[in-house]
This record gives C-alpha cells, sequence and structure tokens, in this order.
C-alpha cells in the first residue's frame, strides 16, 4: 500500500508540474491563445481545485459515515477516478481544441481540476490511514516522491 501511495503521489505531480510547466506554451503555439488570455486558461484547473478539494473530502466522508464505503474501498475509488478521469481530460486536452474552439481548452481544465481533487480522499487519506504513528515518515516520503516527480516532469517531457 505505501509503494502505492508513492506512485500515486509521484503520478500526480508529475502531471501538476507538466500541466504548469508546458500548459502555457500549448495555449500559445498550438491554440494561438493571446498572453492575457493564456494566464487566464492556464489557472483554470487550479481555481476548479480550491473549490473541489473539500467537496470531494466531504462526499467521501459521508459514504464513509452512511457506511456505502469502507476506508479502503473509499481511498481505491477515488483515486481511480482521479487517475482515469486526469488521463481522458489531457487526452481530451490533447485532441479536441482547436484556434477557433480554444473554449473546449478550458473545459477540459475544468474536469483536469475536479478530477485531480479526488486524489485528495484516494491516495491522501489512505497513507494516513495505512500507519497513523509514522505519519510523519510517511509524510517525508511522499513529498520526496512528489519533488522527485516534480524535478523530472519537465526534464523528461523536453526530451520528448
Amino acid at each position: 500500500p505505501i509503494y502505492a501511495c508513492l506512485c500515486a503521489q509521484f503520478a500526480n505531480n508529475f502531471s501538476s508540474t507538466f500541466i504548469q510547466t508546458f500548459l502555457p506554451t500549448y495555449f500559445r503555439d498550438e491554440l494561438m491563445i493571446s498572453l492575457s488570455m493564456n494566464g487566464l486558461y492556464t489557472m483554470i484547473s487550479s481555481v476548479v481545485q480550491i473549490f473541489t478539494r473539500t467537496g470531494c473530502c466531504i462526499v467521501s466522508d459521508r459514504l464513509k459515515q452512511k457506511g456505502v464505503l469502507n476506508v479502503t474501498s473509499s481511498a481505491k475509488i477515488f483515486q481511480s477516478l482521479c487517475g482515469a478521469g486526469i488521463a481522458i481530460s489531457l487526452l481530451c486536452l490533447a485532441f479536441l481544441p482547436s484556434c477557433d474552439k480554444s473554449w473546449i481548452a478550458a473545459i477540459c481544465l475544468i474536469f483536469y481540476g475536479i478530477t485531480c481533487s479526488f486524489g485528495i480522499p484516494g491516495y491522501n487519506t489512505a497513507l494516513m490511514s495505512i500507519s497513523p504513528q509514522y505519519s510523519g515518515t510517511l509524510s517525508s516520503m511522499m513529498l520526496l516522491s512528489g519533488t522527485l516527480a516534480s524535478i523530472s516532469s519537465p526534464m523528461l517531457m523536453s526530451l520528448l
């Protein structure tokens, strides 16, 4: 379970860093979006996450309180939704928008922001459930995994 959480943290940070690093260039070069609109488009997913992260956690907690899900199944379901949603939104972002229909990119980024939020009741919650007495050590390991992803994402993507 710890390796799964580390991989999930790595994947989450990798995709987030990828988006933050290369999205403005994609908007400028591929969709021909002006600089001012580029900034607005780039911040969409972060603004969406401000509102949806707490909402996802509330939904997860309510499902556990009502006995619909246990801690393990809740973490697995929410993490699966997170991973699949991020993959779908990035694929849609790559293939659906065009210079004439740049608004489609905004919809893809809204979906990306929402699905990123599912990771909070997913791998973040799972981490604290695994071994509460070692939460400090586990949190440090997660931060290391995330940092390695944030460092490697721009380097690996630049090679492509």
